[in-house]
């Protein structure tokens, strides 16, 4: 049985103990896929054979999606669970495509807005997008400006020596620290865990690395411990409740976000703000009826604090996550910088390759970002097929100047990634090529 997230192990305890007969998960194509098992009495040859029965796959959130057929054998099941893959997964279609990067752009785009945009009747779009929704376990967010807030981003690098904690030690060392956004296992590379933290600054990340370190968990295992500045030029990740429910009113060192003695112009972020920021990084779909209900605000006070945090671009954006999609694990790529000269001299090649659409439902990297200890990048994708890797491994090799490091994550043991399918035209790097080398991705389009 492969190693499974604690959500697809949750899910799987639960069934074990309703079904009657044996129950187990395969991985099949990147998907999780559970079959019953059982005996039977085969009279012809005097004796007992095993039968197996395809009951449907669990999704990465823990979600359990029922089978429309099951087979007879246990080879007619996991074909069967191919088929199903195939039927639930098809090929992306231009009018598939369209509707993902639109709602990936902007997540509480109408019906109408997004028939206008794909060329589809209203009641098709409807229909696609709740496919969509279906497919790939999309789940509506927030994009949020953490610089706003008062925050910088940062990666810890852990190298353990000899044996290395389990995952579940490494999340029950992690899961208390709320400015830990995101952490990763990993093997195959120099690093087993990769740590994505938000501090206010070097001072604060530093007590928090030491919080972190001397954890009752970690302080038992001899480690190198690497702190670094990320700089996110690609994507984002998703905040973490833990972190936005510290910023509240009775903050004292957030006080100047929510002092309401000071000017409204002054004023980083009001409260009724905060709270619409707070829902919608839960669920960006919310009715805003709802939202002033909750907190008792007036009607309508939700939906215009919605408009000015887009004004203000705290909220840069609703967008979406792809909980469902069926890849085969998350690679972690660690660019490190050699040779300025070259790096300089095929950077375009770079940046290209950055925004160029990969063929899949979600965009090529779910994250990249620059580092400085080693001077270089790293950058997280995923991994439908070993293609994947080869092309990307093909594509980085002519950014010269560069050496180049593949690690595995095994485990997303805190947060969440955001895969979805980013217009790029918004990207970093097509403002680059745009301003350094007159290279364009194609005219805008307009997602309000």
């Amino acid at each position: 049985m492969p190693k499974l997230p604690i959500k697809v192990q949750g899910t799987l305890n639960r069934m074990k103990k309703e079904h009657q007969h044996y129950v187990e998960v395969k991985l099949i194509h990147g998907l999780y896929c559970v079959f019953e098992s059982r005996g039977v009495y085969d009279r012809e040859k005097k004796r007992t054979k095993k039968v197996t029965h395809y009951l449907g796959r669990i999704l990465d959130d823990g979600t359990f999606v029922e089978a429309k057929h099951r087979q007879q054998k246990q080879e007619g099941a996991v074909q069967n669970a191919a088929q199903a893959q195939e039927h639930t997964l098809p090929e992306l279609d231009d009018y598939d495509r369209k509707l993902l990067t639109a709602i990936s752009m902007n997540g509480r785009a109408t019906y109408a807005f997004l028939g206008e945009l794909s060329g589809l009747p209203k009641n098709t779009v409807y229909g696609r997008i709740k496919h969509l929704e279906r497919r790939y376990g999309i789940k509506y967010t927030a994009e949020i400006d953490v610089e706003k807030l008062g925050y910088f981003k940062f990666l810890i690098m852990v190298k353990f020596y000899g044996k290395v904690p389990s995952s579940e030690e490494m999340r029950r060392g992690l899961s208390g620290e709320s400015k830990v956004q995101l952490a990763l296992s990993l093997t195959g590379g120099d690093y087993d865990l990769l740590i994505y933290v938000l501090a206010e600054s070097n001072k604060d990340v530093n007590i928090l690395s030491r919080l972190i370190l001397s954890n009752s968990v970690f302080v038992e295992y001899p480690a190198e411990w690497h702190t670094m500045p990320f700089y996110e030029t690609y994507n984002f990740v998703p905040l973490r409740e833990e972190l936005l429910s510290t910023l509240d009113e009775t903050s004292t060192k957030r006080a100047s976000l929510f002092d309401e003695s000071m000017t409204e112009k002054k004023r980083t972020i009001l409260k009724r703000e905060f709270a619409v920021l707070n829902e919608l990084n839960k669920d960006a779909k919310i009715d805003f009826t709802g939202i002033d209900k909750k907190y008792g605000f007036d009607n309508g006070r939700a939906q215009y604090s919605y408009y000015k945090l887009m004004q203000k671009k705290l909220l840069l954006r609703t967008t979406i996550t792809m909980e469902g999609i069926p890849m085969k694990y998350l690679g972690v790529f660690f660019l490190k910088v050699v040779n300025s000269k070259d790096l300089t001299r095929t950077r375009k090649v770079f940046l290209q390759h950055l925004v160029e659409d990969s063929g899949r439902p979600t965009n090529r990297y779910s994250l990249v970002g620059d580092i400085g200890s080693p001077y270089g990048a790293v950058l997280i994708t995923p991994v439908y097929d070993n293609s994947d890797i080869d092309s990307i491994r093909k594509s980085l090799a002519a950014y010269q100047g560069t050496e180049l490091k593949l690690a595995v994550a095994t485990n997303v043991l805190i947060g969440r990634m955001c895969y979805r399918r980013f217009d790029n035209a918004y990207s970093v790097q097509a403002e680059v090529l745009e301003d350094t080398y007159n290279e364009r991705l194609g005219q805008k389009t307009i997602y309000a």
